[in-house]
């Protein structure tokens, strides 16, 4: 799965990217419509740029 995010700097990056990779798929998945927000302070998912079929 890959994803877009926009980050204001490089720590909220570096937390972003190690909280997300901890999520189950499910959890990345609700991330990427919308219905959850990321807990990381000026992160936010941009876009579901590619999702392969399961």
């Amino acid at each position: 799965m890959v994803y877009a995010a926009s980050i204001d700097n490089k720590s909220d990056a570096l937390k972003t990217e190690i909280w997300v990779k901890k999520q189950k798929r499910t959890q990345k998945l609700s991330l990427i419509r919308g219905d959850i927000l990321l807990p990381i302070a000026h992160c936010r998912i941009e876009a579901n740029v590619f999702n392969p079929p399961d």
